[in-house]
């Protein structure tokens, strides 16, 4: 379920008090040494660690520990993310707490968030702004994918417990009647899909969420770094985190749920290293 995609240097770090129950699994593609680095202090619940390269894991973590794995992959890489090149704007209408957004699919040179919002299905292209869903605000959005490019950012969290995210992907049956019906079984489960060349200069994208958050399907990052943050406490049915480097921080609390025998595998050299679709 946490899968880092970086081919050198340490891919995947869990550190500080930072809570990690991933059942499907954690895999690094670098081929170097410490591509996982899970610190003393961490707490990492899972069924297998694999890595290309080396880790440094705790003890309690070794049994479940693969090191030289060949054979990782990255299975979207050479999927295109889709597009929707109806231009948007985001507007809040009406008043104090009754203020609301309703939005439809298109291409928005921001979204940020700033009174309670309602996705409606379909794809999001965020070009070259920010994907801030981080204020209190409550948002909700079913069926829907983000598509970050032109150095779009995201941020996807609370400041503390008064707002609640709700997000889930697209199916494979949203896409049929569309351009990407072909591509629909790929498509299908991502939640944020960045195209390759977004160029998100550090410390990257953040996932900061909090005890309302509920956010399924996959988010998808292959050229930038994913950092979630210490305040983060995210439960979901199956999420899933694909990005160049991964840092897990501070407290945060991050679960998901995925079984392992829903997943498909990213190394054909070592059975139960999962990525779930």
């Amino acid at each position: 379920c946490l899968i880092s995609l970086t081919d050198e240097g340490t891919g995947t770090s869990i550190g500080g008090n930072a809570t990690v129950r991933a059942q499907c699994g954690l895999a690094a593609l670098s081929c170097d040494e410490n591509a996982i680095v899970i610190d003393g202090s961490a707490n990492v619940s899972t069924d297998s660690i694999a890595a290309c390269g080396t880790v440094d894991v705790p003890d309690e973590n070794e049994d479940v520990t693969a090191e030289g794995v060949r054979g990782l992959e990255d299975i979207y890489a050479e999927l295109e993310p889709p597009t929707n090149d109806t231009n948007r704007t985001y507007k809040c209408t009406g008043k104090g707490k009754n203020a609301q957004a309703s939005l439809l699919p298109g291409t928005y040179a921001g979204l940020v968030v700033s009174c309670t919002t309602v996705l409606a299905s379909g794809i999001y292209v965020i070009d070259g702004g920010t994907l801030d869903l981080a204020a209190n605000y409550n948002v909700t959005g079913s069926g829907i994918m983000f598509v970050l490019k032109n150095g779009a950012t995201m941020k996807f969290g609370g400041n503390g417990n008064n707002n609640s995210i709700r997000l889930t992907p697209m199916s494979a049956s949203d896409f049929l009647g569309t351009p990407y019906a072909d591509q629909a079984d790929q498509l299908s489960d991502i939640l944020v899909f960045e195209h390759r060349d977004n160029s998100v200069p550090n410390p990257g994208h953040t996932f900061n969420g909090n005890s309302d958050s509920l956010i399924e399907g996959l988010i998808y990052l292959p050229s930038s770094n994913l950092r979630v943050l210490g305040t983060a406490d995210v439960s979901a049915q199956c999420l899933q985190l694909s990005a160049y480097t991964i840092e897990i921080l501070g407290n945060a609390m991050l679960e998901t749920l995925c079984p392992t025998n829903e997943a498909t595998s990213v190394g054909s050299a070592l059975a139960g290293v999962k990525l779930v679709r």
